[in-house]
């Protein structure tokens, strides 16, 4: 009887992943209290690294035109296979496109220096215009280091304030879009008032200070103009 073929080296790979999981999980019974914030911090680091890899075979899959035989599409495919929503295969297509042409930024997210939301803010802010996707090239190094020392809520406040130095019209342009989203709905429910909606950020911090100014309605804003010293000084002497 012939022998069988040896297993691809990725199905071994992924055998000892899976076991060193395992093991991992297997070990959180045994550990102290005093070292438990650590484990945690570094378990999550582990996720962003094995995201990272599942991002790249996914981006490998989708430049192989890999996918099984069928009418069916890699977000639809991802919907099925990962059981996620749509919005998220469309989330996770993009982000392994964009990070197959950005390794610098995929290099980071291997390490876990990065989450995959610090990717998604540079890939949204980047690829809004032309004039952004030119700039980003530029400022690629110094925003993933800012990256690395923020949360990806401040990120994102970041990676706006960036897009708007570098392409004013762009601002405008997403200006002119927010005040066409601005909708507000108020209906009487039972001893109280519904309210619900959308509104730029001047139109919400006006809002926020109804009732003489005493903020009586607690809204969280984006902060757009706030910019790490560094990323600042380079949009300062850029050109």
């Amino acid at each position: 009887t012939p022998c069988a073929s040896s297993p691809p080296p990725w199905f071994d790979a992924l055998a000892r992943a899976r076991a060193a999981v395992a093991d991992l999980r297997d070990a959180l019974e045994g550990v102290a209290a005093s070292d438990l914030a650590e484990l945690t911090e570094q378990v999550h680091t582990l996720g962003t690294m094995v995201t990272d890899a599942h991002l790249r075979s996914l981006g490998l899959t989708m430049a192989a035109a890999a996918l099984p035989p069928g009418p069916i599409g890699v977000r639809a495919w991802l919907r099925h296979t990962h059981r996620v929503p749509r919005r998220e295969a469309g989330r996770l297509a993009a982000a392994a496109a964009w990070l197959g042409e950005h390794p610098a930024v995929a290099e980071r997210l291997a390490a876990g220096d990065l989450l995959l939301e610090h990717a998604d803010a540079m890939r949204r802010a980047s690829q809004r215009t032309p004039r952004r996707r030119e700039a980003f090239a530029e400022f690629e190094g110094l925003l993933i280091e800012a990256a690395r020392h923020a949360d990806a809520d401040r990120f994102a406040q970041i990676m706006a304030a960036w897009g708007d130095a570098v392409d004013a019209q762009g601002a405008d342009d997403d200006a002119d879009a927010a005040h066409g989203r601005r909708r507000v709905h108020l209906a009487p429910v039972a001893d109280g008032w519904d309210l619900r909606g959308w509104l730029p950020a001047a139109l919400g911090a006006e809002l926020a200070t109804v009732g003489d100014g005493r903020q009586d309605l607690r809204v969280e804003l984006p902060v757009r103009a706030v910019l790490y010293g560094d990323v600042l000084d380079a949009l300062r002497h850029r050109g």
